[in-house]
Parts: structure tokens; sequence; C-alpha cells
């Protein structure tokens, strides 16, 4: 059936002219943007009010961008309204006053509730809250940015990620799974605003909600970038761009599950939508990419990733946008929950002559008027299964077929001839010599790569390499070249947050209490532990450094259990050596290593309830180092203890063995042979997250 559109979206005859500008920022706003800064400082005429609203700890962020302001020539003074003291500060006249003296207002980031709840008190608009509009009627600028740019629309999106707002629907509680609306502030009337869009997925969760409040549009704004309202147009400006759904012609079969003719298009930097005609506009400089060129793809993306990773759907249009469609015409990927089992699919389809892309000097596209389309439906949890089964044994299968060796935990060599791969985020890796320590021209830096016996990865984040495991679908480049000299015979070595890239899957966002409450997803914006493809140099999931409090062993246990894979646990200086060619994993150095398995028949994870029987902790043995058992067993005894703490479990007393009980959740380690134990894992997840609503 044909969705209803509300009757909010008004005809162009109804349109309000001369209102101020509106600056709604996707999250993440950069030091170094100058462009929205400047955008701030221009559209207020150099004066701001700071709202740290949204924060729980205001002042410390409010007069922070007070000083990011100031530095950069912006007359800026912070507004002391919060949650706390709204009950009067939200009737000051003194506040109402400087709003009416000021050319705009910024509210940073945060929970858009604590902006609602200040500004709205008994279901009536504040007199802080009227001075706001006030400001906007005569010709002011509002700004926000993450929870500041939620509030601008009405309703507004309070939170679920995109696999739970599809597969569980809208819910009453932002603090439970699943779609999550409230009523919005209302300056922007066009339609749904989301943000940190791109970089986590939110497709779903915007096209859940426009069919939840029958809207026509809905806009997310990714990352450091911002859209400029003004009058009936938008100018998108930042670092990446938004995203624009428009569901006028959008059908939903509830016998299916599918919602479908969802039109979506991607606005670039520079780009503009215009909301009367509902249309986008290409920026200036930007070309017509004709589709049947000679390099355009010809085939579907063969290695996609989980749809809603990470920048994942992006890509794939990406690919779809650039592909030649007399050969092909539709993209899919595909993402399994293991908590409902259900699976959701998304397709994206490009129309002849309908579908439009635009690319700049820089390489940069624009895509216009493509399908979406959703699909929810059962799982097949049988076929959703990785292809590494854990196995309770020293030697491993390769992930990576060849014979190379990967050092996880080493330091860069010191000598040879020896190259290294720097990721950054948001930059393209750059290719080093270790001799010289000077980057390689980016035309031989795979060169340089295929040429190393010795090869090392360094990152600022791990997320830094996920994003980037693929490139519009296939295997990337620098992922290639590693791969090649592995099966060369070549080393590969990796420490820190490199290191975690090193397996099949990478625990990107969430400790132990998210894998517990919320449990595990390739959602990237997902309450619980976010999982994303890694490298696949080596078996099933590493986690470096388990022994630090704020992040132990115990979301690798959980992670490792609820997706069927082999886990290694790192201590702070320890190293683990994969011999790719015999299987042998040995630890070279170091305190401690860990390996982690599950048999998968043991793990039950639902939405109400976690249960998982024997998970292994076993030590990773060094050569011709005689451990004491005993010392080891203790030592594994100790991670327990620490899983236990991060969860709020206590030792019980006056019972035999080893137990811990906390607020609906028991833990028991049982001892094995050589050093190892096993682990229970149980609680009511229900129970356990209305605790902390």
């Amino acid at each position: 059936m044909a969705l209803r559109l509300n009757s909010r979206w008004r005809s162009e005859q109804q349109r309000k002219v001369g209102l101020g500008p509106l600056l709604i920022i996707g999250g993440r706003f950069e030091d170094d943007n100058h462009r929205l800064f400047k955008a701030v400082h221009d559209h207020s005429h150099g004066d701001v009010l700071v709202f740290g609203t949204a924060s729980g700890f205001p002042e410390e962020v409010g007069n922070s961008m007070v000083a990011d302001l100031q530095k950069r020539g912006t007359r800026a003074a912070f507004a002391d309204l919060t949650l706390e003291n709204s009950p009067a500060m939200a009737f000051d006249s003194g506040l109402v006053q400087a709003i009416g003296q000021t050319g705009g207002v910024y509210f940073t980031g945060g929970d858009q509730l604590r902006i609602w709840h200040s500004l709205v008190q008994d279901g009536e608009d504040t007199p802080v809250l009227q001075a706001l509009r006030d400001l906007r009627a005569r010709g002011g600028l509002i700004a926000g940015s993450s929870a500041g740019a939620a509030i601008q629309s009405d309703p507004m999106l309070l939170g679920g990620s995109s696999l739970d707002s599809l597969t569980i629907g809208l819910v009453n509680d932002p603090d439970t799974p699943g779609l999550s609306l409230g009523p919005g502030l209302g300056f922007f009337e066009h339609g749904l605003v989301d943000q940190h869009f791109i970089e986590r997925a939110r497709v779903g969760r915007l096209v859940a909600g426009l069919r939840q409040t029958r809207q026509r549009f809905g806009f997310g704004i990714d990352e450091n970038t911002a859209m400029l309202v003004r009058d009936d147009l938008i100018d998108v400006i930042g670092e990446t761009g938004m995203v624009v759904a428009d569901m006028a012609h959008a059908r939903h079969d509830p016998e299916s599950g599918e919602t479908s003719d969802i039109r979506l298009s991607y606005l670039d930097d520079g780009d503009q939508f215009d909301l009367v005609k509902g249309k986008a506009l290409p920026g200036p400089g930007k070309r017509l990419l004709r589709p049947g060129r000679a390099n355009a793809f010809r085939s579907p993306a063969d290695m996609p990733r989980d749809v809603f990773g990470a920048n994942a759907l992006h890509e794939l249009w990406q690919r779809l946008a650039q592909g030649n469609p007399a050969y092909y015409a539709v993209e899919t990927a595909q993402v399994a929950d293991p908590r409902s089992s259900a699976t959701v699919q998304v397709s994206l389809r490009r129309r002849p002559r309908v579908s439009l892309v635009y690319r700049d000097t820089h390489g940069r596209l624009s895509m216009f008027n493509f399908l979406l389309s959703l699909r929810v439906s059962a799982a097949d949890m049988a076929h959703a299964k990785l292809e590494i089964r854990p196995e309770p044994r020293s030697k491993i299968r390769s992930a990576s077929a060849g014979g190379g060796t990967v050092l996880v935990g080493a330091e860069p060599p010191a000598s040879g001839n020896s190259a290294e791969a720097i990721y950054r985020r948001g930059a393209d890796p750059v290719i080093r010599k270790l001799s010289n320590g000077k980057p390689h021209e980016r035309s031989r830096a795979l060169h340089l790569l295929k040429q190393a016996e010795n090869l090392h990865l360094s990152a600022d984040l791990r997320d830094s390499i996920t994003h980037r495991v693929t490139h519009l679908g296939q295997s990337a480049p620098v992922r290639d070249a590693l791969r090649a000299r592995l099966q060369g015979g070549a080393v590969l070595s990796a420490n820190g947050e490199a290191a975690a890239a090193l397996g099949q899957e990478v625990i990107t966002y969430g400790d132990a209490n998210a894998a517990i409450r919320w449990g595990v997803s390739s959602d990237a914006g997902g309450e619980g532990l976010v999982i994303e493809r890694g490298l696949g140099f080596v078996p099933g999931i590493v986690d470096p450094e388990i022994d630090k409090g704020t992040a132990g062993i115990g979301r690798l246990l959980v992670a490792c259990a609820q997706r069927g894979l082999d886990g290694w646990g790192l201590y702070c200086g320890a190293m683990l050596r994969f011999d790719l060619a015999s299987g042998n994993v040995t630890r070279s150095s170091g305190p401690l290593a860990v390996h982690v398995w599950a048999d998968p028949d043991k793990v039950r994870s639902a939405r109400e309830h976690l249960d998982i029987r024997d998970i292994h902790i076993a030590p990773v043995l060094a050569p011709e180092v005689n451990d004491d058992p005993e010392a080891l067993q203790r030592a594994m005894l100790e991670l327990a203890e620490n899983f236990a703490a991060e969860i709020g479990a206590e030792r019980e007393r006056g019972q035999s063995g080893f137990s811990w009980m906390g607020d609906e959740i028991l833990l028991r380690a049982h001892l094995r042979d050589g050093g190892a134990i096993s682990l229970d894992v149980s609680c009511n997840r229900t129970r356990l997250t209305a605790d902390i609503r």
C-alpha cells in the first residue's frame, strides 16, 4: 500500500519566507572546519550565544565552543541554561534579553531531551523558547550540532539504531532498543532531521521514522557537515554530505515486510536542495557523469560489508553510481540480527535517465533520485554464521591464504626492507619506507608495499582501517597488497589500534556492559557492542590491552560467543605470532595472551535474556618457557574477576567454586586443564536494562 503523507508538507503558496537561517550540523564539528565556523559567524552577524544545555557537562562544553568562536573573531558568550536550573533560568528575563540582543544561538551536542525539557515546561513554551522563536522571526541564526540538530525538527528522533528501528519498531522509552520519537522545537518545518548519518548508518532509522510520522522528507546529515537552510533552499557545507529520503511514492507491504520506492539522493558539499520543488541541485563545477564510460563498473559488489556498518551503504551507492546500467542497475546488501532471528535486506536501484550522478574535479560524487527498498524478514541463522568455527586447540586455520607471518602487538621493524601503512581517520592510507620515514608518492605506494619483506600497520583508531577494508564493494588496494605479500611469505606486524584490525572482525565500539545489556551487532548506530569487518589476516577477533580496566576482556568474550569466532586477547606488552603456513599460534614475548572460544550450540542470545555456557579462556604458551599451570590459572581467574567487576557482579561468599552475582547477572568459572578456565554467563536483559532507564 502507498504511504499517506503528513499534511505538514505545505504547498508552495503556503511557504514562509523571511525567517532567519538554520545551520544544522550532523555532529563531530571539527576545529579545522573553517567554512562551518565562517557560516556561524556570517549568519549571526558575528554575535552568538552558546547553549550547552544538551550536555551532561554544559559549562565545560559550552565554554569550549565559546572559546573556539572567539578565536575566530566571533563575539560569543555562554548561556547558562541547564536541565537542572531550567525551572528558573528558562524564565529568566536577563537571558531573554540577551537572546533579544544577539545575532544567533548555537546548541551543542549531548541529549536532545535535555534541551526539550529545559525549554518546554508543563506543555508550554517557556519565555526563553519564545525568545528563540522571536530571534529567528527577526532574521537571527539558529544553529546546532548533533543533539542541537535533532531538536530542530518536530517530531524529532530520540534514539534507535537502523536495525532495531526496523525489526522492533516504535517504542516509548528512548533507553530501550527500537525507534524512539518525541516532540521537537520545530524550527525546521520540512521533515525529519537525523545526524551522524553516514558514519552511524542511520538510513534504516530515518525510513522507519518517516513511516511512523508520515512526513514526506527525511534529511540525514553526516558528521562535520551541515545543511544551511535559508527560506526554501538548503546549501550543503562540510566534510562529506547529506542524504535526502523522499517518501512521496513510497509503498509498504505488511505481508512481505518491504518498504519500497523511496527516492534517495546524496547531496555532496556545494550542492543544494530546493524545498519547494523537492529537487536536488548540483553545485557549481559539478559535471554529469556518463554511465556508459569505459571504466564504469559492470557488476555488483563482490565484497559488501554489513549494510548498516559505518559508510557501508554509501560505498555500495557510489559503486552503483559509477556502474554501467547496461550491465547492472541494483546493489543489494543485508545484515542479520542474532537477537531476533531477523534479517534486513537493503537494495538500491538506478533508474535510466532519472538517476543522475555528478562528479567534481576531486572525484567526489553527488547522487540524485535512486530508489531504496528495505525488506525485514526472518533470518536463516544457519547460513549467517561466519566461516571460521571456534576450535579448542592451539593450531588454527588461517583466515588468509599463504605462508607469511603476522605479529600481533609488535613494534615496527628496526631495519631491513620495511614499509609502513598508516591509517588515520578520514584520510587515505599513507605508505612510507621505515628506513627514512618519508611518505611515498601515491602512484608508487602500492609498489613499495609489494616489494617490502617486512610490513607494519599503524592507526589512530581501529575504525580508521575498518572503513577502508573494502573500496566500493571490492577489497581495498592496500589490503590486497598486504595480502599478496603475506602469500609470498612476508612478515606483517601491528600494535595498538591497528593490531585490533588484523582479525576477521573488529570491536569498534562498546564495552562489556553494552555487550551484556544490548548484545552484539554490526549496526554502527547500535546501543550495544558494535562489530565491523576487519582485514582478515588472522582468524577471529583480536583485542589488545585486555588488562586495561576501561575495556577489559568481557567484551571480547561476549563478542566471540555471539559471533561464533575465536578471540585473541593480549596484555599490554604481549606479542602473538601467527605462522600462517603451519597454523601455529605462539606467544613470542610479553606477560600474557589468551585464546577465547565458545561452542555456538551453547549460546542463547535474545533481546530478553543472555545465556552462554562454557566460554573457554586458555593462555597462549610461549615456546621454551615453562609456565606454571597454577600461576596461569590464577591469571585466568583474575581476568574473570575483572570481567565480573566490569558488569557489576560481586564474588559470592560461602559458595564452593568460583561465582559472581550482580543485579540480574550470574557469572561462574570452571577450572580446566593447562591453566585454562571456562565461564558461564547469564542475565535477564529486560530487567537489567530497566534498571538504567
